[in-house]
């Protein structure tokens, strides 16, 4: 494994990012017998702005464990059976 080398805000908007890439996909995690992920739209422009906004170049970002991407069931959540 290569040692990180980069300035703090570099490193501090990397960090930010892959945080906020993992809590989306983790938000979205489904079983695909019993829901259906949009993978298309997690990997979209769409949600790239709504994270990058987010962000706080000068701080951490402090996690919101309620927060979900694109809302309460989103763009790339549905349960089977609802709508």
């Amino acid at each position: 494994m290569m040692p990180i080398r980069c300035r703090w805000s570099g490193c501090n908007l990397e960090i930010e990012a892959t945080r906020l890439a993992y809590a989306a996909r983790d938000a979205y995690l489904a079983d695909p017998l019993h829901a259906t992920v949009d993978a298309d739209w997690l990997l979209s422009e769409e949600l790239a702005r709504e994270l990058r906004g987010r962000i706080d170049s000068a701080k951490a970002t402090i996690s919101d464990p309620a927060y979900r991407p694109g809302g309460a069931y989103g763009h790339g959540l549905h349960h089977r059976g609802r709508p």
